[in-house]
């Protein structure tokens, strides 16, 4: 089975509390598709073969994500809307409020020089603005990094890539993984519901994505640090992934 997760804000750091429940529960995954934050921490405990040696690190990562990210909510929240109006002060369209240089710095600090081939169940998916397509990525882990953490409003797009949250949400997948926090978003002015408007229509992607899924699981946490949400993902995950085991057997 393909297992699927979603990116758009910091929450999705503790995806690494998700793949420890699968280690554990010796779940049978062919192959694991990511874009945005979700990426992080897949590709770590994919590299040590661990999700236990992984954690370390991205406890480490969530602070440097901190300080270089700008709307660790994802984009349903009130400072992605501070941005556009930036931009709109600025007139910078597409260039980004942030210097496409801090994402690029991040991801060499965050990550080795390493070939993505060599870690065959990894898809790290981007969405090609040229070509108008998803795209999964291939070669060295920092191009794909700089691709799939490229959100728009933050950053221009990378090389013609933009994270691929905000225009599918998740890429297809047997098992669909999202997450979600309690923080209800109200629209005051005309840019507020254009972006509810857009996360309206990624959320329909979403709906029918998980339509088509074996299993959609959608997690619900309450701080962006990791080490946080440790223990209470670990929980719920190892109770619903045993939910697969039963139905396959």
């Amino acid at each position: 089975m393909n297992l699927s997760f979603g990116g758009d804000s910091a929450y999705y750091l503790s995806v690494i509390s998700i793949l420890k429940a699968i280690e554990e529960l010796k779940l049978d995954i062919d192959e694991i598709h990511c874009t945005g934050f979700s990426c992080i921490p897949i590709f770590y405990s994919e590299y040590f073969k661990s999700s236990d040696k992984a954690y370390p690190r991205i406890k480490e990562i969530y602070k440097d994500v901190v300080k270089t990210f700008k709307f660790l909510g994802g984009f349903i929240h009130m400072d992605v809307v501070n941005q556009m109006f930036m931009l709109y002060k600025m007139q910078r369209g597409m260039n980004g409020i942030t210097p496409q240089r801090h994402l690029i710095n991040f991801v060499n600090r965050n990550f080795p020089k390493f070939e993505l081939e060599r870690l065959p169940r990894v898809k790290i998916h981007a969405f090609n603005l040229e070509n108008f397509s998803d795209e999964v990525l291939s070669g060295n882990v920092q191009e794909a990094m700089c691709a799939t953490l490229c959100f728009p409003v933050q950053f221009s797009p990378y090389k013609n890539y933009i994270s691929g949250v905000w225009v599918y949400g998740v890429p297809k997948g047997d098992i669909i993984i999202t997450m979600k926090s309690e923080d209800q978003y109200k629209p005051k002015n005309a840019i507020d519901y254009m972006i509810l408007s857009t996360l309206g229509r990624t959320k329909e992607i979403i709906k029918i994505r998980s339509q088509s899924a074996k299993f959609t699981f959608e997690f619900e946490v309450e701080s962006f640090d990791p080490s946080r949400n440790s223990l209470k993902i670990y929980e719920v995950a190892m109770e619903r992934f045993s939910e697969i085991i039963k139905t396959k057997n």
